[in-house]
């Protein structure tokens, strides 16, 4: 699911900044949302909706997306019994996380490509750097949300030397998942991203493992 509100960063390397509806006004709201998850939620003979994800846009942008569309549909599927998680920028993990503790989530991915001040990708709309904003509400929410959160990076072009340091500070923080995908270059033919996607990936794990890095596998 895709609510509406767009971002409060200008990440480089993210569409979400980039499109036009980035604004309240939507053609589906919070109730559509949880309509939907009654919709997919069974066919003819069985249960076949098993989870959601929330995706795309800020789903913690501020307190109107969050009451309107997140907390609604994660209530909603916790009522249905469907797994639920989002995707976040983490500047707002603590400030909601009160209300995010009575609810059963089961992923807290945050999004993270690099590491200190030259990790130019996470600038606000300001030009101001957010990692140190994303460390502090991170280690405030750990006591919270140890077993669910990730932290995601996405694998840019010459940004790769990033990894191991960030690597090493989500062991140091104590988050237990970290995952890496590739961003994908629209130049090459779909038959040719798959091999060039697990490359790069395969040589981020060379480095974060011969860097020692991971302290265990």
């Amino acid at each position: 699911f895709v609510f509406p509100g767009g971002c409060q960063l200008a990440c480089d390397d993210c569409i979400v900044g980039q499109r036009s509806e980035n604004s309240m006004k939507a053609e589906l709201s919070g109730d559509d949302f949880c309509t939907i998850i009654d919709q997919l939620l069974y066919n003819t003979t069985s249960r076949v909706l098993h989870s959601v994800f929330l995706a795309g846009e800020e789903v913690l942008l501020n307190n109107r997306v969050f009451t309107e569309y997140t907390e609604k549909v994660i209530r909603y599927a916790n009522k249905r019994q469907v797994m639920i998680g989002f995707v976040t920028n983490g500047l707002n993990l603590a400030r909601f996380a009160p209300r995010l503790a009575a609810m059963n989530i089961r992923k807290i991915v945050v999004s993270l490509n690099g590491i200190g001040d030259d990790n130019n990708d996470r600038l606000d709309k300001r030009g101001r750097s957010s990692y140190d904003r994303v460390i502090r509400n991170l280690e405030q929410v750990l006591p919270l949300f140890r077993e669910q959160l990730v932290i995601a990076a996405v694998l840019c072009p010459g940004r790769s030397r990033q990894l191991v340091p960030l690597v090493q500070k989500a062991v140091e923080l104590g988050i237990k998942e970290f995952t890496i995908s590739p961003l994908l270059d629209l130049e090459l033919l779909p038959s040719q991203q798959m091999g060039r996607c697990q490359d790069l990936v395969e040589e981020a794990y060379d480095d974060i493992e011969n860097a020692g890095a991971l302290g265990r596998k």
